[in-house]
C-alpha cells in the first residue's frame, strides 16, 4: 500500500478499460489493492465520459473490443493532460505492438498480466506523478519570481524616467 499518499490529488488515478466486465472487476480489485483510485469503463464512448470527469494519470485498455477498438481510445486520448496509456492485450503479435504503439499506447502488457509486472508499472507512474507535481510546482514558482522581477524591472525604468526628465 502506498501509505504516504495523503490527498486523493496525489493519489494516481488508473481507469481500466475492458469490454469484458470480470477483467474490468479483477483489475481494479487489484489497483484499490494497491492503494490507487480506479475508475472503470466497458467501452470506448464510456471511458471518454469516465475520463472527462476522473482525471487519469493511467488508462489500462483492452485492444480488442467490439463497436470502437482499444487503439480507438487512444487515438483520441490526446493533449497535454494525456494519460499514460497502457494496452492490455491477449493478441500478442509484433503486428499488434506496433499498431498499439502508432495509436499512441505507450505501453504493451499481454494478458492475462503478471501482477507484480503490473503493479511495479503503477508504482513507477505514481513516482512520475510525483516528479510532475514537484515540476509543476517548481514551475509556478519560477513564474511567480519572473512576474515580480518584470515588476521591479518596471519600476526601475519609471524612476529612470522621473530622474531623467
Amino acid at each position: 500500500m502506498l501509505s504516504n499518499l495523503d490527498t486523493d490529488d496525489a493519489q494516481l488515478r488508473v481507469l481500466v478499460v475492458d469490454d469484458c466486465r470480470d477483467n474490468c472487476a479483477t483489475l481494479s480489485m487489484l489497483v484499490k489493492l494497491w492503494g490507487y483510485r480506479c475508475g472503470i469503463a466497458n467501452g470506448v464512448e464510456k471511458a471518454l465520459v469516465v475520463a472527462g470527469t476522473f482525471a487519469p494519470d493511467v488508462v489500462i485498455c483492452d485492444i480488442a473490443m467490439p463497436e470502437v477498438t482499444g487503439l480507438e481510445l487512444a487515438r483520441r486520448m490526446n493533449g497535454d493532460a494525456r494519460p499514460i496509456m497502457v494496452a492490455h492485450s491477449g493478441l500478442a503479435t509484433e503486428a499488434h505492438r506496433r499498431s498499439a504503439t502508432e495509436a499512441g499506447f505507450d505501453l504493451y502488457i499481454i494478458k492475462p498480466v503478471d501482477p507484480s509486472d503490473l503493479r511495479g508499472i503503477l508504482q513507477h507512474a505514481s513516482e512520475l506523478k510525483g516528479t510532475n507535481r514537484r515540476i509543476a510546482a517548481a514551475i509556478d514558482r519560477g513564474e511567480r519570481c519572473v512576474g515580480a522581477c518584470r515588476e521591479l524591472i518596471t519600476g526601475i525604468r519609471a524612476e529612470l524616467k522621473r530622474g531623467a526628465g
